[in-house]
This record gives C-alpha cells, sequence and structure tokens, in this order.
C-alpha cells in the first residue's frame, strides 16, 4: 500500500479518483503556488497524514472540552468562597457592632 503512496502522481491522476472536495480545494491552493509534481507531492503528505491530523484534532477537541469543565467547576468555587467571604465580612460587621455597643 505504501509503494502506492510512494508512486509519483500527477494532479490529473489524482482527480480521477474522485478526491473529497477538501482535498480538491486544498490541492487548486497549493497547485496555484507550486508545480503540479510539487502540488502532488504535497497532496500526497496531506493525504498520508490526515489520519494523524484527524486524530490531534479529536485530542484537542476532548482536551478544550476538559478545560471547559474545569473552568466552569473553578468558577462555581470561585463564587462559592465570594459568598464565604462576603459571610465573614458580615459578621466581623456584626461583631464590631456589638463590641460597639
Amino acid at each position: 500500500m505504501l509503494d502506492v503512496l510512494n508512486e509519483p502522481k500527477t494532479w490529473s491522476e489524482i482527480k480521477l479518483r474522485k478526491p473529497s472536495a477538501e482535498i480538491c480545494d486544498a490541492m487548486q491552493l497549493i497547485i496555484s503556488d507550486f508545480s503540479e509534481i510539487s502540488a502532488s507531492k504535497a497532496l500526497e503528505k496531506l493525504i498520508v497524514n490526515y489520519p494523524k491530523q484527524k486524530e490531534r484534532i479529536q485530542v484537542l477537541e476532548a482536551s478544550g472540552k476538559e478545560q471547559r469543565q474545569q473552568i466552569s467547576q473553578l468558577e462555581a468555587e470561585l463564587a462559592e468562597q465570594k459568598k464565604l467571604v462576603a459571610a465573614i465580612r458580615q459578621s466581623y460587621k456584626n461583631f464590631t457592632a456589638l463590641l460597639s455597643d
């Protein structure tokens, strides 16, 4: 299978396989900057690295979800701490009011 990937291909040959629209768009962008041979090699790298990149995206999305949950938890803890500080201040106010009477 890897031998097939290592064979040089032109964009015309790759287009015959009807790649996804995402790959076609990426390829058109690459072709606009490079020769067809370079673009074909770049496309092959994109195709080979796609599963790795997709997995990395999933890992990052999971990490982002976990971090959002941690942020929510920390915000809830902060709200509790603010309530405790407010209660302590009120108690101190009441205590000093009793002492001054």
